[in-house]
């Protein structure tokens, strides 16, 4: 591989960002049906530094976690997440493409991973009023442990 992406401080280092009170208001929002608030105060439990303007319906951010960013996007009533994972070179693609059926059957419950252009994806999308907290963070959590 000529590149590799750059190490970047992880979303979450356990113990340094968690804000259990995010969570909970995360929680109460999602019940509310108010799933902006309800998706922006669960980015601030896993790091208080994230914050968008829950006043506009299209929301991009790029989340770092480690060598992996993560971009998650809220865009017509749909919510995007995405994170690029290996480019396929012009050699050796089938062992890598057999290592990726077994993630996809194997390890990867919610999210999947994805061909585009000979490179390949983590990616997850879902109407806005499925973004259940526990559910959207066991999908931050597969793509970024698998990534």
């Amino acid at each position: 591989m000529d590149k590799s992406f750059a190490y970047k401080q992880p979303i979450n280092v356990t113990g340094n960002t968690l804000s259990v009170d995010n969570w909970y208001k995360s929680v109460d929002y999602f019940d509310a049906g108010q799933y902006l608030n309800s998706i922006e105060y669960l980015l601030k439990y896993l790091d208080n530094s994230i914050t968008f303007n829950g006043k506009t319906n299209d929301i991009h951010l790029k989340l770092h976690h480690g060598s992996l960013l993560v971009d998650f996007t809220i865009k017509d009533g749909f919510y995007y997440i995405s994170a690029s994972f290996v480019k396929l070179p012009d050699t050796a693609k089938v062992p890598i493409m057999r290592q990726v059926i077994e993630l996809n059957f194997s390890y990867l419950v919610l999210s999947k991973i994805v061909l585009e252009n000979d490179e390949m994806y983590f990616k997850f999308q879902d109407r806005i009023e499925n973004c259940e907290p526990y559910k959207l963070y066991y999908i931050l959590e597969e793509i970024c442990y698998c990534g």
